[in-house]
């Protein structure tokens, strides 16, 4: 589901990521059909480094993730999707509380190396 929003033409780089990273994590607005699929809680902070985007996940998810896998696969293709969709980023490497991780702590999906658009096709 594409939920479009309007931003400032001023707001780019990594302002402009963290925004649309604060965006996904709140979900869609009231009144939608609501598919949120990071949990409460989680936080996430954005700088960039060439053509990828650094997302450094903290909160709820960083802690224990207990969803299923087709929710994990879902909400780090929302996240690569949405951040690859700014101009100038390719590519996207989670951190989880600062550190680079093997995957969520209760998670599966592999996040050691940085995610494209690539790493989704079926």
């Amino acid at each position: 589901m594409r939920i479009p929003f309007t931003v400032s033409a001023n707001l780019n780089g990594a302002a402009l990521a963290n925004y649309a990273v604060a965006q996904l994590l709140a979900g869609p607005p009231l009144g939608r059909d609501r598919v949120v699929l990071f949990p409460n809680g989680t936080v996430a902070r954005v700088t960039l480094k060439g053509d990828t985007a650094i997302v450094d996940i903290s909160g709820s998810a960083a802690r224990s993730f207990q969803s299923g896998a087709g929710d994990e696969v879902g909400m780090f293709k929302s996240l690569t999707f949405t951040l690859t969709g700014l101009p100038g980023i390719h590519r996207v490497q989670v951190l989880v509380a600062g550190q680079k991780a093997a995957a969520l702590p209760g998670g599966h999906f592999e996040i050691d190396e940085p995610l494209t658009r690539d790493t989704f096709a079926s």
